[in-house]
């Protein structure tokens, strides 16, 4: 439930500053009257940690304000926003953890960087940003990467691939190739 309360503040943060007030609002009510977030915030299920982290990470890389520094002027350290882009790395790396469907997000969010900040950062700060969002990546994911490259002798961040496709898809084409059903297949 903390989560999902937070996921709203970080939805009403960005569709503030997206829009109006008004549509971060909607957007974070929407989001918590929503049927089946209010269902997986009552189950212990990864989807409400997933959202968070992939919320998290939107904000930081795209909506942080900046801090103000001693002086009272506005400004963005580590090269206009490297600090908020290795945060978002981070919370990008923890929901691919979570879901490794996220594995390919810092990639798009990258892209996504190039097309809002070229205009705003020089070509040589917006690539220490993109470093910086790619090292926070890393640092999360490269840690069971080599974990399960010692415990099963391959570099993956998941198995759930070559379950699937071993468990389901091929028991299903089986089954349709020699007109058997998939429990059959399963069983052999």
């Amino acid at each position: 439930i903390l989560l999902v309360a937070a996921s709203a503040v970080l939805l009403f943060s960005i569709g503030q500053r997206l829009v109006s007030p008004a549509a971060g609002l909607v957007a974070a009510l929407l989001f918590v009257v929503n049927p089946s977030t209010v269902f997986y915030s009552i189950t212990i299920m990864s989807d409400i940690l997933f959202i968070f982290l992939l919320v998290l990470a939107t904000y930081l890389l795209f909506f942080s304000p900046p801090r103000p520094s001693r002086g009272g002027r506005i400004r963005r350290s580590f090269s206009e926003g490297g600090y908020a882009a290795l945060a978002a790395g981070t919370a990008l790396g923890a929901a691919t953890l979570v879901r490794p469907i996220a594995m390919f997000l810092p990639l798009v969010f990258a892209a996504f960087l190039v097309l809002q900040e070229r205009r705003v950062l020089t070509p040589k700060k917006l690539m220490i940003v993109i470093v910086a969002l790619f090292v926070g990546y890393g640092a999360i994911i490269l840690p069971w990467a080599v974990r399960n490259r010692q415990g099963s002798g391959v570099w993956s961040l998941s198995s759930i691939g070559s379950f699937n496709f071993f468990h389901y898809n091929v028991p299903q084409w089986l089954s349709y190739r020699d007109n058997v059903s998939t429990e059959t297949v399963r069983a052999s």
